[in-house]
């Protein structure tokens, strides 16, 4: 169900709003756009079928301004598939994507868009604030996201520099705070994997460093980001949570090589290749096995673990094992 698509006028930035289970700040985050210095935008709210009062807070908020475009899903599809959504209604120059818990600084579009048109970006990133709630129910800043780039360009002189800059996480590898060229995404045909329902957004954010021509770095915190109980990869655990868990590793390990492979200067470099194995295994070894296991009984873990990769093989991505094996040598 979509509403909204009032204003038929190209803007300048589409500014895609996931939303699930979100109703105590999604108001924040819509004003906080609607607030934004740069006015020619559009807001497409996606969502995602939340089991609190989201939707009607949704519902609600959309009546606010023309600028707002409601997506409402009859059934829980995930982030992916929200943000996927998003991008297939996008009509802007420019693409960003909030997190319906968060919130941006006043002058936090306006600074991005003038940044990639200087500089013909197909991607400009800034860096976020970690917002921690109190006990008296106010948010204060947690910590700054702090990032060594000493050059403000990074252009495309060699992918091989981009990958090990993601593999040793010199900026944010999430999907927030950064600005894309609408254009670039679609020539690259750049949409996120629907069957990675785990930190899909770090994965992604490699493909984009893998396919953009010019990257820009600006330096701030414009984006707030809120730490919440309701944050996506927090929940009960449930075999079937580590199921999903260990299925999205094994998708995520494919798109790894198939975008590896695409990109001959880097396949060729063992060294390279076991760092974006390092950085990708440690992360999913952190959220399955540390966290989706924890509270399963080890034959629970075991019996799941097995089935899945039974059910995955033979064409079980080899980098799912590459990466457990990188991460426990190195460490976890």
């Amino acid at each position: 169900m979509e509403e909204g698509a009032r204003c038929m006028k190209e803007p300048e930035v589409s500014v895609i709003v996931t939303a699930y289970n979100v109703e105590l700040y999604l108001e924040a985050c819509v004003r906080s756009i609607l607030r934004q210095t740069m006015p020619d935008f559009e807001m497409i709210l996606v969502e995602d079928c939340s089991t609190d009062g989201t939707r009607a807070e949704a519902e609600r908020l959309a009546l606010m301004d023309e600028r707002i475009r409601l997506v409402c899903h009859e059934q829980n599809f995930g982030v992916s598939a929200g943000r996927n959504k998003g991008l297939s209604l996008a009509r802007g120059r420019y693409i960003m994507f909030v997190d319906g818990d968060d919130w941006l600084e006043d002058t936090c579009m306006a600074s991005l868009l003038r940044v990639a048109d200087e500089q013909r970006a197909d991607l400009v990133m800034t860096g976020y604030i970690a917002m921690e709630q109190k006990e008296d129910g106010s948010w204060q800043e947690q910590r700054r996201s702090v990032y060594h780039i000493k050059e403000p360009l990074l252009s495309a002189k060699g992918r091989k520099r981009h990958c090990a800059m993601w593999a040793e996480k010199y900026f944010n590898l999430t999907v927030w705070a950064k600005l894309y060229r609408r254009s670039f995404m679609e020539k690259a045909e750049l949409t996120f994997a629907p069957d990675v329902r785990l930190i899909e957004d770090i994965l992604f954010s490699f493909c984009v460093l893998c396919r953009a021509e010019r990257i820009v770095w600006v330096p701030g915190g414009m984006y707030r980001y809120r730490q919440t109980e309701q944050s996506i990869t927090r929940g009960k655990n449930s075999p079937a949570r580590f199921r999903e868990g260990l299925q999205s590793a094994i998708a995520a390990g494919r798109v790894m090589d198939a975008y590896i492979n695409s990109m001959p200067e880097v396949a060729s470099d063992s060294a390279l290749c076991e760092k974006l194995r390092l950085t990708l295994g440690r992360l999913y070894y952190k959220y399955v096995f540390m966290d989706r296991a924890k509270g399963l009984l080890v034959s629970e873990a075991l019996l799941t673990t097995g089935e899945v990769l039974s059910e995955e093989a033979p064409a079980v991505a080899p980098f799912f094992f590459s990466m457990l094996d990188a991460t426990w040598r190195k460490g976890h």
